[in-house]
């Protein structure tokens, strides 16, 4: 599952990881790739909350350039939260699919990745995050940040 690697979330901090995800996928053999990506929603708490004001169309809710050749309408999953398994439609697909274990990576380590990573492991999914194809657009306090939880809460 590729989390949000689009335009929004693209910058000085995060700007290694499409390819490094394009590679990745590349060289692997998956039965699925997925893709996901966070629009706003004006009713959300993003919105109401945070004051987040931007991220409602394209350009920058766009997929990456890099990343986009290798998505389709059916593999990418729009949503207005921070996990992606709060998507009906996502979730639906996995159970379809009867998928029982996820790789995950993309943009923000600290936000949409852990959370998913740990909505999926409440779910019951055998959870692997990427490591090295994860990053926060905050920057790396915030990734360092976010890879000690996961490392305490979700690694074996």
């Amino acid at each position: 599952i590729v989390i949000d690697v689009q335009n929004c979330f693209v910058n000085r901090h995060t700007k290694e990881i499409p390819e490094k995800i394009v590679r990745y996928i590349k060289q692997q053999q998956f039965d699925h790739v997925l893709f996901t990506t966070f629009v706003l929603d004006k009713h959300s708490n993003f919105y109401k909350l945070l004051n987040w004001k931007a991220f409602y169309s394209s350009p920058d809710t766009s997929i990456h350039k890099e990343i986009n050749p290798l998505t389709n309408r059916q593999s990418t999953f729009p949503r207005s939260t921070y996990s992606v398994f709060k998507s009906k439609r996502f979730l639906s697909f996995l159970k379809r699919n009867k998928i029982k274990e996820i790789a995950l990576c993309g943009i923000d380590s600290d936000g949409c990745v852990l959370a998913s990573a740990f909505d999926a492991f409440d779910l019951g999914y055998d959870v692997h995050v990427l490591r090295s194809l994860i990053a926060s657009s905050g920057g790396k306090e915030f990734d360092q940040a976010a890879r000690v939880v996961m490392s305490r809460n979700l690694e074996r």
